[in-house]
């Protein structure tokens, strides 16, 4: 998660219109990971076909419960210890930095298209 946040933040960090880019890639860090269990999650359900068992409202408050919970788990692990983990990226090799960003970006595709095609599979 630490790779995953470095690289958000150092792309907002080029947008000038961005004021605060370490919170901005706090809350998207959240979101992709959010995203990712939540796929898993809609996987195993689909799998098993548990999703008849629950009903709206516990999917909603099982949803909310699970953001808040990566949210404190990440401003402990990731945005208290912001100034850490981009001294520590910043310095890194070129090599590295390459295959970070590499490994950032097909993350990143790979969470969307791996959300859409479970998606689609449970309609």
């Amino acid at each position: 998660m630490k790779e995953i946040f470095y690289w958000i933040y150092f792309y907002l960090k080029k947008v000038t219109t961005n004021d605060t880019p370490a919170t901005n890639a706090y809350f998207l860090a959240c979101l992709l990971l959010g995203i990712n269990i939540e796929t898993f999650l809609l996987i195993i359900s689909n799998s098993f076909n548990l999703n008849k068992m629950f009903d709206k409202n516990s999917t909603i408050y099982f949803g909310l419960g699970l953001t808040f919970v990566i949210l404190i788990v990440n401003y402990f692990l990731l945005f208290s210890n912001r100034a850490k983990i981009f001294y520590e990226k910043d310095n890194l090799p070129s090599k590295r930095r390459t295959k970070g960003m590499l490994c950032f970006w097909l993350y990143v595709i790979f969470t969307f298209v791996v959300l859409y095609i479970s998606v689609r599979c449970s309609l």
